[in-house]
């Protein structure tokens, strides 16, 4: 038996951690790229996300580094198989955070400081 449940969110963070690229060569003889990101949602050290980029092409692309503002649309993916159930979360497409999004932390942070 085989289930497979999938839905596309889109979350804005900070990157927290970049974990090594890991590096393998498929059945077809297809060699991948593939690296996983610790991404802290809002900007919150305790809502993170762990999310895969695979391809270098989008490695390069998307040049994510700890520190950098994005904003990330994800598959999600859970599928069962054999009775155990495996989740997957795949970017879909990553940019950088737009300005307004920055400026709007700014100013809802700033807002609620009484200090």
């Amino acid at each position: 038996l085989f289930i497979k449940i999938s839905m596309i969110t889109t979350v804005v963070g900070r990157i927290v951690e970049c974990l090594p690229q890991q590096k393998g060569v498929g059945k077809n003889g297809y060699e991948w790229v593939a690296q996983q990101f610790i991404i802290a949602v809002n900007d919150d050290p305790e809502d993170i996300l762990c999310f895969q980029v695979f391809s270098e092409e989008r490695l390069l692309s998307y040049d994510l580094k700890v520190g950098k503002r994005v904003a990330v649309t994800l598959d999600i993916c859970t599928r069962e198989y054999n009775g155990k159930w495996l989740t997957n979360i795949s970017c879909k497409h990553c940019w950088v955070a737009p300005k307004w999004i920055e400026k709007e932390k700014e100013l809802t942070s700033n807002e609620f400081d009484y200090n």
